[in-house]
């Protein structure tokens, strides 16, 4: 299994469409807002606690196993949940869930993302994680403190500012080893 990861706007589901079609892997996007629609309320504001919608969250994606491209998993709930991140690691240890093959790391400008996560909703419109700025940049630093952990399992850092076609280069020559 393949896992990639990185702020929004780091071109994770583009990447995931072409290394599907490279690589006849499919790909599944998490979260899965139809296994648990409560969630998708609770990115609207319905009131649910930060802890229950990790653990939700985290249920909807270890629900999933086999060969596949999966396009977010278990390291964005860390990165992105509202509670301490170390609290976070902590459930996935308790867990302990299997851990994926390899993980590409998308890493990206923070203006750069945001231009792109604005020029994929047709316009700059943001929902509310994408208005605020200081929590983006939080969950930018999770995942470098992840990625620098290599936390359960080998992590690539691709840099995704560069042209897209090199971005795919690059990944599936890093990806040779694990195929």
């Amino acid at each position: 299994m393949i896992v990639l990861e990185g702020i929004d706007g780091a071109g994770k589901s583009t990447l995931a469409k072409a290394l599907s079609q490279e690589l006849n892997l499919p790909v599944k996007s998490f979260p899965n807002y139809e296994n648990i629609p409560v969630i998708k309320r609770y990115f609207q504001g319905e009131p649910i606690t930060h802890e229950g919608a990790f653990l939700l969250l985290l249920g909807d994606i270890l629900s999933e196993k086999g060969d596949f491209i999966a396009d977010r998993f278990y390291f964005s709930t860390i990165a992105y949940a509202k509670i301490d991140l170390f609290k976070a690691i902590a459930i996935i240890e308790t867990v302990n869930p299997w851990s994926p093959d390899v993980v590409l790391y998308l890493d990206v400008d923070f203006d750069k993302a945001l231009e792109r996560t604005a020029q994929k909703r047709g316009e700059a419109v943001f929902d509310d994680y994408d208005k605020n700025v200081a929590f983006l940049k939080e969950v930018k630093r999770r995942f470098d403190f992840l990625y620098e952990r290599q936390y359960r399992a080998p992590w690539i850092k691709i840099d995704a500012n560069q042209p897209f076609e090199r971005v795919v280069e690059q990944s599936l020559e890093a990806l040779k080893p694990y195929l």
